[in-house]
C-alpha cells in the first residue's frame, strides 16, 4: 500500500501497524503493539473501529471529550495524514486479553481525556 499503512497479504485488510511507548510509571519504556484497522474487505467494521480509535487519540491527546462537538473539537480532530500520529501523546488503560491463539497479549482497551499536569493511575 505504501507509506504508514500496510495491507495483509491472506485478508487483504488495510491497517495500521502501531508501536505504543508506555512513557510513566511501573512499566515505563516498554512497548505494546497494536493494529488499527483502516479498511476490511468483509464490511465497514474494521475501518470504523480504527476511526474512532483514532479519533479516541486524537481526543485524548489533545483533551476533549467524546461528546465535545464543539468547533474547537472537531478541528482538533483532524489530521493533515498519519505522520501526524507519529510521537502523539495520549493516555490509556492496557490490560491483557487472548489472542486467536489463546495466548495473552497486551490490549489498549480504553484511551481517557489528557488533562495537563495531572497523574492517573490505573
Amino acid at each position: 500500500v505504501g507509506g504508514y499503512a500496510t495491507k495483509s497479504d491472506a485478508s487483504g485488510a488495510i491497517y495500521l501497524s502501531c508501536e505504543f511507548v508506555i512513557l510513566e510509571g511501573e512499566y515505563a519504556r516498554r512497548k505494546v503493539w497494536g493494529l488499527i484497522g483502516l479498511h476490511g474487505n468483509k464490511g465497514p467494521e474494521w475501518g470504523n473501529m480504527g476511526r474512532s480509535f483514532i479519533k479516541a487519540i486524537l481526543n485524548s491527546s489533545r483533551g476533549f471529550s467524546e461528546s465535545d462537538n464543539s468547533p474547537s473539537a472537531q478541528n482538533a480532530r483532524k489530521i493533515n495524514g498519519f505522520v501526524d500520529l507519529d510521537g502523539i501523546e495520549f493516555v490509556a488503560k492496557i490490560t491483557t486479553k487472548k489472542d486467536q491463539n489463546d495466548e495473552h497479549r497486551n490490549n489498549l482497551c480504553h484511551l481517557v481525556k489528557y488533562k495537563p499536569n495531572t497523574h492517573l493511575v490505573l
